[in-house]
C-alpha cells in the first residue's frame, strides 16, 4: 500500500515515541501492514482508497498513545533477579576462598578472572544475543580450530610443541570445551523447520562434538558437553521445530545418539568400569582410586550438620585446598563449618534448575529458549558433578562448582554462561521467531464456522459424509 500523507503522519508520530531503534523499525512495519489491511476492508464495503486510509488511520487511535504503550512493551528488560542471584553467589565465593585459601597469590588471581568475567558478561548483557547465531562462522571457527588443535596435541607433545605453548594446552585450556554446547545451538537453530532426517543427522553429531574434550583426557567435560547438547536437541524437538510430530521427532533426537554412545561405551568398556566401579564398590576400583571416596564418606559420617569437626592427618591433607584446585572445595568447607554447606549447593542447584523451567519456556522466542537451555544444562550438570564428586560418589568431576568454587577458567566461562542469559531476557521484547508451527495433517471438522466482518452474521460449511 502507498503512504498517504494521514498514513505516513500517523507512523512518524507513533515511532518517534519509541526509542529502542531497532524495535522501531520492527514495530511501524507491523503498523503499517495493520493499516494497509484495515484500508482494504474498507475499500470491499465501497470506500475509495484515500478514505479508506483515512479511516483506517481514524480506528488506530492517538499515535502518541499507541506509540507509548509499545515502547513500554518492547524495550530492553533486565532480569535484576538473575543478576542480584549471581552477584550474591560470586561474593560467597569471595567471602569463602578469603577464609579458606592460603597466600594473596591465589585470591588475587581469583579476583583477577573475576573481574575480567564480569567485564565479559557486561558486554554480553548488553549486545544482541541473536548476532552469535547470525555470525556464527565468526566466532564458530575458531573455537572448532581450537579443538582440532588440542586434538593433536598428544601427537605433538614432546616433539613438535614448544614447551609454554606444551603447558597452555594440556593445563589450562579445559573450560574452552564448555562453549561447545552454544555451536551447536546455534547449528540447530539453523536446521529449524526440516524434518525427522534432520534430527537424526543433529544426534549423530552430538557424540563426535562431545568426544573432543576427550582427547585430553577429559571425561566429565565431554559428559558436560553431550548432555547439554542433548537438552538443546530435546527441546527444540518437544517445540515443534522439526517436521514429523512431537513423538518421532523425539525418538530421531534421542535414538541414534544413545545407540552411538553405547556403541563406543562398549568399545571401551574397561574406561567405563573405571570410572562405574568406585561409585558402588570403591574397595574394587580397578585403577586403585576407590581409597579416595571411602575417606569423603567416612569423613562426612563423623560431620555434624552445624559446626565443623577434626578431621584425621590424612583427611586434613588430601582435602585442604591447595589452590582449591583438587575438587573437594566444598567438603573442605563442609569440614569447617558443617554439612549444611554441602546442603545449600544442592538447594542452589535445585533453585536452579526450577528457574530455568519456570522462566526459560516463558521466553517468546525459540532461539532465546535453546540458548538458555543450554547455558542453564551446562552450569546444572557441572554443579551436579562437583557436588557428587563431594558427597563420595564419583561419577564423574567437574572441576569447580558454578561461580562459587576455585578456578579461575570454569569462572570466566560460567560468567560469559550468565551473560549470554541476560542478553536473551534483555533481547526476548523484540525478538520474534517463535517455535515454528508443526506441519502435521489435521483431522477434516464436521462442521465449520466463519464469522462474517463487522458482526454481519457467519456462514456454516458443514462436511458430508
Amino acid at each position: 500500500m502507498e503512504r498517504n500523507g494521514s498514513v505516513q503522519a500517523w507512523l512518524e508520530t507513533a515511532g518517534a515515541q519509541i526509542r529502542w531503534r531497532r524495535a522501531r523499525r520492527a514495530l511501524l512495519r507491523e503498523l503499517e501492514d495493520h493499516i494497509a489491511d484495515q484500508a482494504r476492508d474498507f475499500e470491499a464495503l465501497g470506500d475509495g482508497a484515500g478514505a479508506a486510509a483515512e479511516r483506517a488511520v481514524a480506528e488506530m487511535g492517538d499515535p502518541t498513545e499507541v506509540g507509548k504503550e509499545l515502547d513500554r512493551l518492547h524495550r530492553p528488560r533486565t532480569n535484576w533477579s538473575l543478576l542480584i542471584a549471581v552477584l550474591a553467589v560470586l561474593g560467597l565465593g569471595i567471602a569463602a576462598m578469603t577464609l579458606c585459601l592460603d597466600g594473596e597469590y591465589l585470591l588475587r588471581r581469583q579476583l583477577v578472572a573475576m573481574g575480567v568475567g564480569l567485564a565479559a558478561m557486561a558486554a554480553l548483557w548488553g549486545a544482541d544475543y541473536s548476532f552469535f547465531l547470525r555470525r556464527l562462522w565468526l566466532w564458530g571457527a575458531p573455537l572448532l580450530a581450537f579443538c582440532v588443535l588440542t586434538l593433536c596435541f598428544p601427537l605433538w607433545r614432546g616433539a613438535v610443541t614448544p614447551g609454554r605453548l606444551s603447558a597452555f594446552l594440556g593445563r589450562g585450556t579445559f573450560y574452552v570445551y564448555l562453549f561447545l554446547p552454544l555451536l551447536y545451538t546455534a547449528l540447530v537453530c539453523r536446521l529449524r523447520g526440516r524434518g525427522r532426517l534432520t534430527a537424526a543427522l543433529a544426534s549423530l553429531l552430538i557424540v563426535p562434538l562431545a568426544l573432543l574434550p576427550m582427547s585430553r583426557p577429559d571425561f566429565s567435560t565431554a559428559l558436560i558437553c553431550g548432555a547439554s547438547m542433548l537438552a538443546v536437541l530435546t527441546a527444540a524437538a518437544w517445540a515443534g521445530w522439526f517436521q514429523g510430530g512431537r513423538t518421532a521427532c523425539l525418538a530421531c533426537a534421542w535414538g541414534p545418539v544413545l545407540g552411538t554412545a553405547a556403541a563406543v561405551l562398549l568399545r571401551y568398556g574397561q574406561y567405563l568400569g573405571s570410572r562405574l566401579t568406585p561409585i558402588f564398590r570403591p574397595e574394587a576400583d580397578p585403577l586403585g582410586k576407590g581409597w579416595q571416596a571411602l575417606l569423603v564418606r567416612g569423613a562426612l559420617e563423623r560431620m555434624p550438620l552445624l559446626g565443623g569437626t577434626a578431621l584425621t592427618q590424612t583427611e586434613a591433607q588430601f582435602f585442604h585446598p591447595q589452590g582449591w584446585s583438587n575438587g573437594f572445595d566444598l567438603l573442605w568447607l563442609a569440614a569447617r563449618w558443617g554439612t549444611w554447606v554441602l546442603l545449600a549447593a544442592g538447594m542452589l542447584l535445585a533453585v536452579l534448575a526450577l528457574w530455568a523451567a519456570l522462566r526459560v519456556r516463558k521466553l517468546k522466542s525459540g532461539t532465546g529458549k535453546l540458548l538458555c537451555w543450554a547455558c542453564t544444562s551446562i552450569l546444572l550438570v557441572q554443579g551436579a558433578g562437583y557436588l557428587s564428586t563431594n558427597l563420595g560418589w564419583r561419577l564423574f568431576g567437574a572441576e569447580a562448582f558454578p561461580l562459587l568454587t576455585y578456578g579461575p577458567g570454569y569462572l570466566l566461562a560460567d560468567l560469559v554462561l550468565v551473560g549470554i542469559v541476560l542478553s536473551v531476557f534483555r533481547m526476548d521484547a523484540l525478538v520474534r521467531d517463535g517455535a515454528a508451527e508443526r506441519r502435521t495433517k489435521a483431522a477434516m471438522p464436521g462442521e465449520v464456522i466463519i464469522p462474517l466482518p463487522f458482526d454481519r452474521g457467519k456462514i456454516r460449511i458443514e462436511r458430508l459424509k
